[in-house]
């Protein structure tokens, strides 16, 4: 996988894993480790992504699309 290429999925444990948002591009030194479900909206999953690398993950706000 080339630097900052991430990409989210959702697996219900049986089928295919569905993808759900590719992620943009970070520099070099933050890749994307953790992600927090916070709430659902009408616009899909709102969750804080965490990063290996800045201080304390230095999460940010994504939504995920239904």
């Amino acid at each position: 996988m080339a630097a900052g290429d991430y990409t989210v999925f959702a697996w219900n444990g049986t089928d295919a894993p569905r993808k759900r948002l590719d992620l943009p591009g970070y520099p070099d030194r933050q890749k994307p480790e953790a992600l927090l479900p916070l709430d659902e909206t009408a616009d899909g999953q709102r969750v804080l992504v965490f990063f290996d690398g800045p201080k304390e993950g230095a999460p940010r706000p994504v939504v995920l699309p239904r």
